[in-house]
């Protein structure tokens, strides 16, 4: 089962095949998107959701943006509706630059702050929000930039 979310449609990717990890730090950040979606290796950019239960746990992955135009597209609303509908208790944005460089532009940043006050009220709590480039992962919240 793979489903992917682009624009009005959700498409959900089986959580499964991410094992039952629980994500506790930016190693365990890391090791699902550069080993096992290997989003460095993308050729357009890619926005994902990961959907945790309250251990930490995946239990769904979204597809929110996946292509060559403008990501700022992206809106906390079409975020958000799939983590309501799979009762998510926390999450994790992450997305790449085809640039291969981590810096977080003007653009993520709003981003981010945005997903967290949404996610505050919706009591849905933004873990992460990371960007993805060259066999590297910046996490915001290692930053102290959430």
């Amino acid at each position: 089962m793979k489903k992917r979310c682009i624009m009005n449609q959700v498409y959900k990717e089986d959580a499964k095949k991410y094992g039952p990890k629980m994500i506790n730090e930016v190693d365990d950040v890391k090791d699902v998107f550069l080993k096992k979606l290997k989003m460095n290796e993308e050729h357009k950019e890619v926005m994902m959701l990961f959907a945790l239960d309250t251990r930490n746990r995946i239990i769904e992955v979204f597809e929110v943006f996946g292509g060559e135009s403008d990501i700022k597209i992206v809106t906390p609303r079409k975020m958000f509706k799939s983590l309501v509908l799979c009762n998510a208790y926390r999450f994790i944005c992450v997305h790449n630059h085809l640039n291969g460089d981590t810096c977080p532009s003007a653009e993520d940043k709003q981003l981010a702050k945005e997903l967290q006050k949404y996610g505050e009220m919706l009591q849905i709590e933004l873990l992460d929000f990371c960007i993805v480039g060259d066999n590297n992962i910046l996490s915001f919240q290692n930053k102290s930039l959430l």
